[in-house]
């Protein structure tokens, strides 16, 4: 408003007059405001949390479009309309950079002296603001999940300029437990004891030993300090700068697949070389992953996986191969793909796309033990076997250009029923993946050792 104490005043004379007395207080403050201003202001105050129906959205919708984001506007802004300043027309990019769970924007404008800051939306949902070059965004409890950025520079006049879009980026570290929860010290003969605070017991699923020589690790833990039993957590040995130990079992070797958490009072770790540092790990929750190689291809041969007639992937199948680890009774995964499709633009020679997940199936594997019992976290594979018909039927509505994707990206999720996959809850993702052409789909052939693998889903 070009006079803003005239504004107020003409608000608070149409609030006290109870104006648009049929609406909710929300409403009713929009409605006066965007009155007034002859503008649409519906957007500013939805930014701000309040509520507003479909007729008063339709009353406001009739005046003007308010196009800057006036929410971000403050005095200065103010000052800078009245002193003439001009409108930003400088260029704005983003690089990103991720420390575990800690997502890190660095921003910069060629016109940065007009700028008023940079709204940040992550996977499509704003977040935050920075008035700064830079931005931190702390995921929490976040892992094996993908994200994309997008930063959208605000000048000082309001104006909204060109929204940046970040390349995705992927989550995946390994979560180590707060070194303030334990004590941890060395006897004589180089053994390391790790003794919880305040006679806690602590949830612990394994270690992460870096720096350290090669040699044999042996893990023994205690529940409760004032046992006289210890129980083994892990024998196994380390050959690399950086290693990520799970426990198994009890009652198990270092070949079972399992991970398995104990709650530890007490843990004897021996075998470390003396400059080697040791930390421990976290619940490391469930991740999928493309199969490192020939993600995508044909089978050369038939591959039977079960002991049924039907049981049997024909040869010259296409097929999409990974890993998971995860609880392969309740996790199941999902192939998204992006496909080329043909539109009204295309004469134009506009090339648009759509997003959608694969017809097919899914074969989970898992390490069968002795004991016969698949833990809630395990490590296995897993075979996608897309069904083309399906798929075809479904470009044909589509009108997608091409027999295959442009790439394909995995998500996996959880159940509470691991007969159903209703209640489902994302837990891992990967980045998107190129997929290849037709004529260069490498052949795939698979082994079985049906003593050892269990198709669970």
């Amino acid at each position: 408003a070009e006079n803003p104490l005239a504004f107020y005043n003409q608000f608070f004379t149409k609030l006290k007059s109870n104006e648009y007395s049929s609406y909710t207080k929300d409403e009713r403050i929009a409605l006066i405001a965007s009155e007034i201003a002859n503008r649409d202001l519906s957007e500013f105050f939805t930014h701000w949390g309040m509520k507003l129906g479909e007729s008063a959205l339709n009353v406001m919708n009739e005046y003007q479009d308010e196009e800057r984001a006036i929410w971000y506007l403050n005095d200065k802004s103010r000052n800078a309309r009245l002193d003439g300043v001009s409108a930003n027309t400088g260029t704005t990019s983003v690089s990103t950079s991720v420390n575990e769970n800690i997502v890190k924007l660095t921003i910069s404008n060629t016109e940065s002296d007009t700028i008023q800051g940079y709204e940040i939306i992550r996977n499509g949902v704003t977040i935050g603001f920075t008035t700064t070059d830079t931005y931190e965004d702390n995921l929490g409890a976040a892992n094996n999940l993908a994200y994309t950025y997008t930063v959208v520079p605000v000048d000082i006049l309001g104006n909204i300029g060109t929204a940046v879009e970040c390349d995705e980026i992927r989550i995946s570290y390994d979560k180590t437990i707060d070194a303030s929860l334990y004590d941890m010290t060395t006897s004589e003969d180089g053994t390391i004891i790790v003794t919880m605070k305040n006679g806690a017991s602590v949830p612990v699923t394994g270690l992460k030993i870096t720096g350290a020589n090669a040699s044999e690790i042996t893990v023994n833990v205690k529940d409760n300090a004032s046992s006289e039993t210890w129980t083994l957590a892990k024998n196994t040995n380390i050959t690399s700068d950086t290693n990520i130990i799970y426990f198994n079992k009890p009652n198990t070797d270092d070949s079972d697949t399992r991970i398995w958490t104990y709650d530890i009072s007490v843990m004897e770790i021996t075998g470390v070389s003396e400059y080697a540092t040791v930390e421990l790990l976290d619940y490391p929750g469930d991740k999928v992953d493309f199969y490192e190689g020939s993600t995508v291809g044909v089978l050369k041969n038939d591959y039977k996986y079960g002991d049924t007639a039907d049981d049997v992937i024909e040869a010259g199948t296409l097929v999409i191969i990974g890993t998971y680890r995860g609880d392969p009774a309740y996790n199941y995964v999902e192939v998204e793909a992006v496909y080329n499709t043909t539109a009204e633009a295309q004469e134009a020679n506009e090339v648009t796309t759509i997003k959608r997940p694969m017809n097919g199936y899914t074969l989970m594997f898992a390490e069968i033990p002795e004991d016969g019992a698949v833990s809630d976290t395990s490590d296995g594979f897993f075979i996608f076997v897309p069904d083309l018909e399906a798929e075809a039927e479904l470009n044909k509505q589509d009108n997608v250009t091409d027999k295959l994707p442009l790439e394909i990206k995995l998500n996996m999720y959880r159940t509470d029923s691991a007969d159903s996959t209703e209640s489902k809850r994302l837990t891992s993702e990967t980045l998107w993946l190129s997929f290849p052409d037709e004529d260069s789909l490498p052949q795939i052939e698979f082994t079985n050792d049906s003593q050892n693998s269990e198709i669970v889903r």
